[in-house]
């Protein structure tokens, strides 16, 4: 075959193609040589780009969008914007992202009054001079004396973010936004659980439920150490306010009168006993709750037995609050025990006594302690018939007809501690109080 022949004319450019692609081939792998370069060359491939450098149109790779820090939040609120820097600027990660997302809710619906009226909250049981007292104090201030005293309380150490976090969201539920659209699910303590529990990232916290459990129970019997805490802030921020306020008015609340609850939809979820301190079946799993007597310098007992000594053997409203029997027992219904004490309190502007009317278990520490002072004072007592350290028991009262009331809860009294003689007593009785012909103890 000769080379002028046609068959070599176009095999040229086949071969030209393969020499131009092998050189190539070469080229690329003297590239993959392994070569040595600074680290500090490495580094500028990670490099955020300064204002400086992106003006003047430096190529430089930015960091991953993860790792940027996100922008400060601006409030409306001093107060918020101060609490913010010297307790949460310097958190990191998921809960500094809760936190501020919480404050950004204070701030945006906080202006509401700190206190709720409605059918199932226990602050629906306040008289209406301590309601509105308290609900001068807006709830964005009342969430952060809250989360300040939850912080004198726990002090430094690991604690102290979730404890924020507890103190911060325990009463989101009372914001009109969020409980115009969760009112079915109750009281706001419920709310607030809800409303927290749909944040982003609370759920992937690992003392998420703890945090919850303190919210829920903040109103109720805590059991466990954040819990505890978060109601005595609470109570300690109530205290608070109720100081900073009342010195405005010219006298100390005196109204008895309630506050007109306002009906919704609501079911109630918090179930208090008929007459307060009524016995209550024991919730599985928890510890018996245990009272403590608390010091009442500003209570006398002989002035308490002349404010009761009128309600003996009389009607109100067709019931009783207190009677005796001929063997020398008055029986008085706690319940007027604690009208009672409230009445002495507000003759000596003890005020954040009145506050015990949402909190059951600090109204019976007060009427456990009411008992003990009356005991010590005036033996005015029936010891035999509670035990030491109640303040009152169930009672089973028997009517002539046979019927037997039930529900009963007393405080059983000395009749000679009112100062009269058993017949005189008894020569009051009127109405149903002269068809009971026996007391007898609900439980031996």
């Amino acid at each position: 075959m000769e080379l002028g022949s046609p068959y070599w004319l176009g095999l040229v450019p086949v071969l030209l193609i393969l020499w131009r692609l092998r050189k190539g081939m070469f080229k690329n792998r003297r590239n993959t040589r392994k070569r040595a370069v600074a680290l500090e060359s490495l580094s500028q491939l990670w490099k955020v780009p300064t204002e400086a450098e992106a003006n003047q149109g430096s190529v430089v790779v930015a960091a991953p969008a993860g790792d940027s820090e996100a922008p400060e939040p601006v409030f409306q609120h001093d107060e918020i914007t101060r609490f913010y820097q010297q307790h949460v600027q310097a958190l990191k990660g998921t809960i500094a992202a809760l936190l501020k997302e919480v404050l950004s809710i204070l701030d945006r619906e906080g202006d509401c009054p700190s206190v709720v009226n409605t059918t199932g909250e226990a602050e629906a049981t306040l008289d209406r001079s301590v309601y509105d007292v308290l609900g001068q104090t807006p709830l964005y201030k009342h969430t952060l004396h809250v989360a300040e005293e939850v912080l004198r309380l726990i002090q430094d150490g690991p604690l102290r973010p979730k404890a924020l976090l507890a103190a911060l969201a325990h009463d989101l539920g009372k914001t009109p936004a969020y409980r115009g659209k969760l009112y079915a699910l109750g009281d706001h303590p419920l709310i607030s659980v809800t409303v927290l529990g749909q944040l982003p990232g609370f759920r992937e916290l690992p003392y998420g439920e703890e945090v919850s459990k303190a919210i829920r129970d903040h109103h109720r019997n805590p059991t466990g150490f954040l819990p505890e805490k978060l109601k005595q802030a609470d109570q300690a921020a109530r205290r608070r306010e109720m100081a900073e306020n009342l010195p405005a008015q010219t006298a100390p609340p005196q109204s008895n009168e309630r506050l007109p609850q306002k009906v919704q939809p609501a079911p109630v979820i918090h179930t208090a006993a008929e007459i307060f301190g009524g016995p209550r079946p024991k919730p599985k799993g928890k510890m018996e709750v245990r009272l403590q007597t608390l010091a009442l310098p500003w209570l006398e007992a002989e002035v308490f037995l002349d404010l009761l000594n009128p309600f003996i053997n009389r009607l109100n409203g067709g019931r009783w609050d207190a009677f005796s029997m001929r063997e020398g027992t008055v029986y008085v219904q706690v319940k007027t025990m604690w009208e009672i004490t409230k009445k002495i309190a507000r003759q000596h502007k003890k005020s954040e006594v009145l506050l015990a009317d949402t909190d059951e278990a600090l109204r019976r520490n007060y009427l456990l302690s009411v008992v003990e002072k009356l005991k010590d004072d005036k033996d005015a007592i029936a010891r035999g018939l509670i035990q030491d350290g109640y303040f009152g028991a169930p009672f089973i009262v028997r009517l002539k007809t046979g019927d037997e009331m039930t529900k009963g809860f007393y405080t059983p009294f000395n009749a000679e501690a009112f100062g009269e003689n058993v017949s005189d007593l008894e020569a009051r009785k009127v109405g149903k109080i002269r068809e009971i012909v026996a007391v007898l103890p609900k439980f031996e």
